[in-house]
This record gives structure tokens, C-alpha cells and sequence, in this order.
């Protein structure tokens, strides 16, 4: 009797395993099918984010150097450095937070005299 419960259990697992589940083909087959429709509808959807993105960022005018700037300058870029596509290939002196207030102070009636010698030369130069 042993014999025969032997060959049973392995008759019945072995067919359970070889054949297919219809299942899980049909659901791999749907899948397949939506996955192959809807592939050129993503790319198309990609490429008018990054169109919209470009054109976005022109129409603004504030962010037309960051439109302009290479990608591998916007996550790398020091601080102190400066893009020659804007500046047209000349680099530009940073105003003193000093001498940038000079016409805030004057707007604001403040005297002449709280700006110091060294802003009035680098005012009239």
C-alpha cells in the first residue's frame, strides 16, 4: 500500500505543476497588451513635459538664464561662479551690500553721511 500512495502523490504533484494556469496567463497576456498601447503614449507624454518645462521657463524672464544653463551646471555649480552664456564672457563685479543700499538710504531720507568714504569712491567710479 505504501507503493501505490508513493506514485500517487508524485503522478498528482508533477501534473499540477506542468500545466499551465490559465489564470496567470491571461492576466500576463492583458498586461502585455495594455503595456504595448499605452508605451508611444508615454513617450509622447514625455517629450511634451519636457517641451512644456522648456517653454515655461523661457516665458518667464527671470528664468531664462536657468533655462539656458547646461544641465550639469544646475546641481554642480559653485556659488561664487558665473555663467559666460549670461554675462556674455565677462565677469562682473558683486556690489557691497553697502554700496547696493546707498540709493535705498537716500530713498528713504536717510543722510548722506551714513555711507562711509569707501562707498562714495566706488559710487562715483
Amino acid at each position: 500500500m505504501k507503493n501505490r500512495s508513493k506514485k500517487r502523490n508524485k503522478s498528482c504533484s508533477g501534473a499540477a505543476l506542468d500545466r499551465p494556469n490559465p489564470d496567470k496567463e491571461h492576466c500576463t497576456k492583458v498586461i502585455k497588451e495594455i503595456r504595448e498601447r499605452i508605451d508611444p503614449w508615454i513617450t509622447k507624454f514625455d517629450q511634451w513635459k519636457e517641451f512644456q518645462t522648456e517653454v515655461r521657463l523661457n516665458s518667464i524672464s527671470s528664468m531664462t538664464p536657468i533655462a539656458k544653463s547646461p544641465e550639469s551646471f544646475v546641481y554642480g555649480v559653485p556659488s561664487n561662479a558665473q555663467d559666460p552664456e549670461i554675462t556674455d564672457g565677462k565677469i562682473q563685479q558683486k556690489t557691497t551690500q553697502s554700496s547696493a543700499n546707498i540709493d535705498e538710504q537716500l530713498a528713504h531720507g536717510q543722510p548722506k553721511t551714513a555711507i562711509s568714504d569707501e562707498d562714495n569712491r566706488t559710487q562715483s567710479s
